[in-house]
Formats: structure tokens, C-alpha cells, sequence
């Protein structure tokens, strides 16, 4: 399953993220996922409690964005969604298309906990 791997390149972005910005705790990370982007979200959520155990990520939350597809028939003009329809044109019922939208994956936000100059901590 190549979510484990993407779990573990999220928290080594978030934790160098973090520390770029001196911060003590990272909160929450927003994750957008395609919806034809191959990735299964459930799978993230079940991995992100084990990588990011020990780390300053421990106890924060993952919050998932499923981004709808979308694509542009290259025969006759029309945007659609492809997962409601097959991948074919529901006007002229062409498979050819491009993608527009659906197949990425990104880091939308992380929450961080800065260190304050006094050492209690406070969100930014």
C-alpha cells in the first residue's frame, strides 16, 4: 500500500515545516485527495496515528478534502465529472478527455503551536 508511504513523507513535511517555523506542536494537517487520484483516504487515516507516534505531530489531527474530478471532453467541449459517468462524454459519448481536476494530492494547511518568547506556546 503506497499510503503508508505518503503518511510518512506528510509527517516528515509537517515536522520540517514545524521546525522552520520554531514551532513546539503541530495540531492539524488538511490534506486534499482526488477523487481519481488513486489514494485511499481511509487508508491514510488508519496510518497516520502510527507514523506519527513519538513526533511533535502525536495527537494531532488529519483532516481529508476529497477534491470532485473533473474533465474536459477534447471531442466536444463538455466538462464533467468522469466517476458519475464512466470516464465517457454524457453529451457525445467520447472516452477521450483531459484531466483537470481530481488526480492530485496536497497539503492544503498545517496547524502549528509556535514557541512564544516566553515558553508558554500559542497557536498561529
Amino acid at each position: 500500500m503506497h499510503e503508508m508511504g505518503i503518511v510518512v513523507s506528510l509527517v516528515d513535511m509537517a515536522v520540517e515545516h514545524a521546525e522552520r517555523n520554531h514551532a513546539s506542536k503541530v495540531h492539524k494537517v488538511v490534506l486534499q485527495v482526488g477523487s481519481i487520484s488513486g489514494v485511499v483516504p481511509r487508508y491514510l487515516m488508519e496510518f497516520y496515528p502510527l507514523v506519527v507516534e513519538g513526533t511533535m505531530l502525536e495527537g494531532s489531527e488529519l483532516e481529508i478534502e476529497e477534491v470532485a474530478a473533473s474533465v474536459f471532453c477534447t471531442k466536444c467541449a463538455t466538462t464533467y465529472d468522469p466517476c458519475r459517468t464512466e470516464m465517457v462524454c454524457p453529451k457525445c459519448g467520447s472516452e477521450e478527455c483531459d484531466v483537470i481536476e481530481g488526480r492530485g494530492l496536497m497539503v492544503k494547511e498545517i496547524v502549528i503551536e509556535a514557541a512564544s518568547p516566553d515558553g508558554l506556546g500559542g497557536c498561529r
